[in-house]
This record gives structure tokens, sequence and C-alpha cells, in this order.
């Protein structure tokens, strides 16, 4: 009984060593470094590791979900709890942050995220060209369609290129599923989808502020990505967070635009028009309804 132990206990220390010793070789502390290069490789290799992985969704059984509705919510970058998931909104910070935006276009354009779609239902596959095409789109300006006017040839100086930066992207579009796993007795939500809003890139120079959306991803083919990339933490620069960990615990402040319904999904400002005030009312009462489903099934 007594070397059982011991072994035991040998194993489980080996265990913790080995989880230390991975974390500091995976660490990046500028108190380590020599020299700023090696800051810098430090935290590049930290971020092309392959070997990091999300945490797995847990497996659901169907039979266990007894109650669940989608919600589709908007995602004000302006808002100050979420504003990680806006900045860096420049390239200076490369390679140490990269934006979320960024990361989702980089690998977009590089086949580490291939599932992209034209809309929240999946129906339409996009491919990288296409979703480079929706980011970048070229234009004149009116000494361009002056020189037209004249008949003269336009050259490619003429020819101004509207693009989206990471800046532009204020908002983002999440659609979820609240569901009640009777296993555990426990309300859980697990994130299907995320989309940038931006401004159409074609509206640029024009001022036209209609939000539109980029693509939208299957987001459990980007978690991987998203948890490679640390996120600012104003609590505490010396932990880091993913982007992964921001979004699936929900850290983040969001509005409900609308629901799964009989009506085609139609969102909230169809049905409550030119009021704003009304649309957050019935915003918070659909999670005030999600709210009081897992609060209903308790009995004192």
């Amino acid at each position: 009984m007594k070397k059982m132990k011991t072994t035991t206990l040998l194993t489980i220390c080996m265990a913790l060593s080995s989880t230390i010793l991975h974390c500091q070789s995976h660490s990046v502390s500028i108190l380590n470094a020599s020299t700023p290069q090696e800051y810098h490789e430090q935290y590049s290799s930290s971020i092309t590791d392959t070997s990091i992985v999300p945490v797995k969704y847990p497996y659901t059984f169907p039979r266990d979900v007894m109650w669940s509705v989608v919600v589709y919510e908007t995602i004000d970058l302006d808002q100050k709890v979420n504003l990680p998931l806006y900045f860096p909104t420049d390239e200076k910070m490369l390679p140490i942050r990269k934006s979320m935006f960024a990361v989702l276009k980089d690998a977009i354009m590089e086949g580490r995220i291939t599932h992209v779609y034209d809309d929240e239902y999946f129906k339409n596959p996009l491919t990288p060209q296409e979703v480079s095409s929706r980011l970048e789109m070229k234009g004149i300006d009116q000494y361009a369609m002056d020189k037209l006017a004249e008949g003269e040839t336009l050259t490619a100086a003429d020819t101004i290129t509207y693009s989206v930066t990471p800046d532009m992207v204020t908002q983002y579009r999440i659609k979820g599923m609240w569901y009640f796993d009777k296993r555990h007795s426990e309300l859980r939500y697990r994130l299907l989808a995320i989309a940038p809003y931006s401004r159409d890139a074609s509206g640029v120079k024009a001022g036209d502020d209609d939000m539109v959306a980029l693509f939208w991803i299957w987001y459990p083919d980007a978690r991987k990505e998203l948890d490679s990339y640390p996120a600012f933490n104003p609590q505490n620069t010396a932990q880091n967070i993913s982007y992964d960990d921001i979004l699936t615990a929900r850290r983040f402040s969001a509005v409900i635009y609308k629901q799964e319904n009989m009506y085609a999904d139609r969102a909230i400002e169809d049905y409550l028009r030119a009021n704003a005030l009304f649309q957050l009312r019935e915003a918070d009462r659909i999670k005030e309804m999600i709210r009081a489903f897992e609060m209903d099934m308790w009995i004192y």
C-alpha cells in the first residue's frame, strides 16, 4: 500500500512538473529576455505553437437537451468592456498583438479557416478570393469621372482602392444557442457563428454609414486561431487571455437583435420600428425569458 501511494505521488509530481515546464517554455516574459529580439522570438514561438488547442466542447446527448433557443446578438465595440475585441487597430503592435478581425482575416486568407459563409444560415460558402473582394473595392473619384466625361482614358493612377481596415470593424454579430441540459440541470450557451460588421468598402468615401456583414464564420472552425492570439487583459496583464476565452466565457456585453421564430426569424427592429427604447426593452425581455427558464426549473 505504501509503495502504491509513493508511485501515485510520484506520478502526480511528474505530471505537475511537466505542466510547469510546458507553461514556462511557452511563457512570454520580457523579464527573462536578454534582448528585444529574444522577447519577440519568444512571443512569436508561443503564437505559432501548433500544440495550443482550445478547450473542447463537452459532448451533449440530444436526449439531454430538453429546451433550446437560438439568439442573435450584436457586440458593440464602442462599449468599454468590449474594447479588447477591437484594439489594436494598426499593425505597429505586430507580432506582439493583433486585433480579432486581423486574426480572422489572415486565417481565412491563408486557408486556416475554411468554413466561411455569406449569411448566418451557412448556405453559400465563400472562398478566400470572394472574401478578399468584399474587403477591397476599386473605384474612381470626381476627377476621374470628369476625365471620362471629356472622353479621356483612365489610367491605373486614377483608380482608388477602398479597403476595410480593422478600425472600421466596430461591431460583431454572433449566433448562439441557449439550451437546458437536464443531465446536469444547467442552462448552457454554445456559440455557433460570428460575423464582423463594418461600413461597406464602396461607401467609405461616400459617407455611407450602413453596416454590412463582411462574412459569417462557423465558430468552432475559428476557435484554434482565436485561442492562439492573446487579447489585452485590462485586469491583469501578466495573465494572458485569448479571444476564444473572451467569447466562450461570454466576457463581453451584447444586445439581442433577434431570436429564431416562426416569422422567418424576423428581427426585433422589423416589428418595433423607429423606437430604439422599445427595441432594447424587447431584447431585455428575451434575455429575461431565457434566464427565467432555468430559475423556473427549481422547486423549493
